[in-house]
């Protein structure tokens, strides 16, 4: 239950999440809505060790390298790489939310569908690995290792369906144990050259000229700490 509540947190803060003592740790932060207007929109953060380096808007479809770090990798090959496999995710689990609103039919509109990939590399080698979803309030989390699902509040009429998608769950498995390891290894020798811890997701220049999809950091710290307290006493 802590790394869950961890990862709630890494959902609702983004790159202001708990900070990950003695590791280093990639993540990124997939927003997809639909309003009630019937328009879709998806927004993506990428952080290493809570420095904001990548971010992409569905309103200019363009993913912009932020900060020194973000600026040194966009020039390499793995940088490529990267947007491919977060195209691929964004696509995938818009295709998920199109087939859950075509067959539940009672889930009500807004919609939002948040992902969070997260890759851990501690000194002693040890690494955590995990894929976190908050959809409409609800959690639930993908473990690569022994590709498992697991629901803060079991009962999802549709979570069985993408338990049993083995098409997807392959992907989640190679994305987070291949991919996000090969670029978290390629990007710290990037952040020891160009690191500067001046941008974050409240300060960079670029991300404040998008629509703002969270409420205030100091709110959200709140209800972060909130819903974990909540987590604890429910579940031990």
């Amino acid at each position: 239950m802590g790394i869950h509540c961890a990862l709630a947190l890494l959902l609702l803060l983004g790159c202001q999440g708990v900070p990950w003592a003695g590791a280093h740790s990639l993540q990124y932060v997939l927003t997809i809505q639909k309003s009630l207007s019937g328009q879709w929109s998806c927004e993506i953060q990428g952080c290493l060790d809570k420095m904001l380096f990548l971010s992409y808007g569905s309103s200019d479809d363009r993913f912009s390298p932020l900060s020194h770090l973000g600026k040194s990798i966009s020039a390499t090959e793995t940088w490529k790489k990267q947007v491919d496999t977060l195209k691929d995710t964004q696509n995938l689990f818009y295709q998920k939310l199109l087939d859950i609103q075509q067959k539940y039919d009672t889930i009500p509109e807004p919609l939002t569908l948040q992902i969070a990939l997260f890759c851990q590399q501690k000194g002693d080698g040890l690494a955590h690995d995990s894929w976190s979803f908050d959809f409409n309030g609800q959690m639930f989390h993908f473990v690569p290792d022994d590709r498992k699902w697991t629901e803060d509040h079991p009962g999802s009429s549709w979570m069985k369906e993408w338990k049993d998608d083995r098409e997807m769950n392959e992907f989640l498995y190679k994305t987070s144990l291949g991919d996000c390891k090969n670029w978290l290894q390629e990007f710290l020798v990037y952040s020891e050259e160009t690191w500067k811890p001046t941008a974050s997701l409240a300060t960079s220049p670029d991300m404040s000229q998008r629509k703002a999809t969270a409420i205030k950091p100091e709110a959200s710290v709140l209800w972060a700490l909130l819903f974990c307290f909540l987590l604890l006493v429910m579940y031990g």
